[in-house]
C-alpha cells in the first residue's frame, strides 16, 4: 500500500494533463483493486495490509486532478474571453471606418447602432437616429426595408431625399441577423452611388448623343434598331 501511495503521488503532476473522469475512473479502479487484492492475501495467508496511506494519496491526486480541472477551466474561459472581446473590438473598428453606412435595426424597425457613415449619408447625429423608427429617420428606406428581407439578403436602390434638396442614389443591401439582437433583427448597408450613377449617365450621353447638339447619334441610332 505504501508503495502504491507512493506511485500515485509521483504520478500526480501527470494527471494535470489528464480529463478529470478518466483520473477518478482510473483511481476507482485502483482502490478496488487494491481492496480486492488485500482481501485474498488476507484469505490465504491471514495477512492484512492497511489501505489507509492509499486512500489518503488517492484523496491527494483527485484533489491535485480537480484543482488542475478548474484552472484548466477558467484558462479557457479567461482565453475565449479575451478572443471574444479582441473579435468585438475588430469588427466594431471594421464598422466604425467603413465607407458604407451601417445600420442594426431591431425587429420592429428601431436603430439599434449607427455607424459614422450611415449619420453622414441620412445627415443626422447618432443621438437623432439611435432608438428611432427606421420610417422617422428615412421614410424612403422603411418604405423599402419592411418585409422584403424576411427570406435573405434582400438588394434594391433608393433614391433618399437630404435636407436642403440634395438626393442621393443608395444601393441597400439588408441582411437578417440571426442568432442575435433577438428575432427580427438585421442589417441595413446603405452605400452612397450618386456619383457613380451620375458618371454612368454622363458617359452614356457622351456615347451616344452629339455634344454641341445634344440630339442623338450614329451609335444611339444602331443601338436602337438593334
Amino acid at each position: 500500500a505504501a508503495v502504491l501511495a507512493l506511485l500515485l503521488v509521483l504520478v500526480g503532476p501527470s494527471l494535470e494533463r489528464r480529463p478529470l473522469g478518466f483520473v477518478l475512473g482510473r483511481g476507482t479502479l485502483l482502490l478496488a483493486a487494491a481492496a480486492a487484492a488485500a482481501s485474498l492475501l488476507h484469505l490465504a495467508w491471514a495477512r492484512s495490509f492497511a489501505l489507509g496511506p492509499l486512500a489518503f494519496a488517492w484523496v491527494l491526486a483527485t484533489a491535485v486532478a480537480v484543482a488542475a480541472d478548474r484552472a484548466r477551466l477558467a484558462a479557457a474561459r479567461r482565453d475565449a474571453a479575451r478572443e471574444a472581446e479582441r473579435r468585438r473590438e475588430l469588427v466594431e473598428g471594421i464598422v466604425a471606418n467603413s465607407f458604407d453606412g451601417i445600420l442594426t435595426l431591431a425587429g420592429d424597425g428601431r436603430v439599434l447602432s449607427a455607424n459614422p457613415a450611415a449619420c453622414a449619408i441620412l445627415g443626422a447625429p447618432v443621438e437623432r437616429i439611435l432608438g428611432r423608427r427606421l420610417a422617422e429617420v428615412g421614410p424612403a428606406l422603411a418604405s423599402w426595408t419592411g418585409s422584403s428581407c424576411a427570406g435573405g439578403t434582400a438588394r434594391g436602390e433608393i433614391r433618399l431625399e437630404r435636407p436642403g434638396g440634395r438626393g442621393l442614389a443608395l444601393e441597400t443591401i439588408t441582411t437578417p441577423l440571426r442568432g442575435a439582437g433577438g428575432e427580427g433583427t438585421r442589417i441595413l448597408v446603405l452605400r452612397d452611388v450618386t456619383e457613380g450613377r451620375a458618371a454612368a449617365a454622363a458617359r452614356e450621353r457622351l456615347l451616344h448623343h452629339d455634344g454641341p447638339s445634344g440630339l442623338a447619334n450614329r451609335a444611339f441610332l444602331e443601338r436602337a434598331l438593334g
